[in-house]
């Protein structure tokens, strides 16, 4: 697995974030006093991209550091929970969608995107904590990949000096 099919999966994923982040604020700014759980998903999704767009950088910086191939199966794993991810921001896409339809009046905006916010947001909270972990797993994956690099580039040195 190389570093550009990481780059591709993870630009993806923020795409995917960047839509789920518009519609949740969408939601909030229709909620007008929008709920702590709703500001704190806004947040974990922010942060999500946020992290996402760092790790990228750091893939690309590793491998072009260290002029070796990397480790195909911890790659290979990352694709894993950038498509698991995706599938997360995409449930939640569609439980925002649903709270935010058009079809009521302006007056009945707010009550009805309420309501339908009430009615999803255990599940919301639930896709929360599962995008919490996969960013964890995410982190943890790139950062073993860090090390083994750098492990292997402090054994190139010693094996010339």
């Amino acid at each position: 697995m190389d570093p550009l099919s990481i780059a591709a999966s993870v630009i993806t994923v923020v795409a995917a974030a960047g839509t789920v982040a518009k519609h949740l604020e969408e939601l909030r700014n229709t909620l007008q006093h929008a709920p702590d759980v709703l500001n704190s998903l806004v947040n974990e999704v922010l942060d999500l991209r946020m992290v996402l767009e760092a790790c990228d950088s750091a893939v690309h910086e590793l491998h072009r550091d260290t002029h070796q191939a990397i480790n195909g199966t911890p790659l290979a794993d990352a694709v894993q929970i950038l498509h698991r991810i995706k599938r997360y921001l995409g449930e939640l896409d569609s439980l925002i969608s649903a709270c935010l339809d058009d079809s009521a009046n302006a007056s009945g905006i707010f009550k009805t995107a309420r309501l339908r916010w009430v009615k999803v947001r255990n599940k919301a909270e639930k896709i929360q904590q599962q995008l919490r972990d996969s960013k964890q797993d995410f982190l943890m994956l790139i950062e073993s990949q860090s090390v083994s690099a750098v492990s292997g580039m402090q054994i190139a040195v010693q094996e010339i000096s």
